[in-house]
């Protein structure tokens, strides 16, 4: 079953008293998409706004590449009994997933890839030779 056959569901609720999954997505995609695209065209982001933005981009290859071994971990240590609920409450654990990885993809940025980025930029990208400008 994909993404778009799931039904939202919470505890004791019948199914049909929540939206469908399906519809929060096409309503995300027709409309606060583009007005979150319309919006960013028009102001311009702060200095808080703009810490928070370098902060995901730097660390946003690092999440890529560790959720899923992350994941895997977290399946072995809990013996394969964590269980994802398929209803709204699902988001919770999902978030807290996220914010772990970040957390740890932000330390190994520190710790190991920035020192090795500046190793690897020292030893292969050494600063150029100023140029000499001789006067008369």
């Amino acid at each position: 079953m994909g993404l778009m056959g799931l039904r939202a569901g919470a505890g004791s609720r019948p199914a049909s008293a929540l939206p469908r999954l399906s519809t929060v997505l096409r309503v995300g995609v027709c409309w606060w998409v583009p007005a979150l695209l319309v919006a960013a065209a028009h102001f311009e982001p702060g200095p808080a706004t703009g810490r928070v933005f370098s902060l995901i981009g730097l660390v946003s290859y690092a999440v890529y590449l560790l959720h899923q071994p992350m994941g895997h971990l977290v399946q072995a240590l809990m013996g394969r009994r964590v269980h994802v609920p398929r209803d709204w409450s699902g988001l919770i654990f999902g978030a807290v997933f996220l914010a772990v990885v970040m957390g740890f993809a932000w330390w190994l940025d520190g710790h190991y890839d920035a020192p090795v980025r500046r190793m690897l930029r020292a030893r292969f990208m050494p600063d150029k030779p100023k140029a000499v400008t001789v006067e008369a």
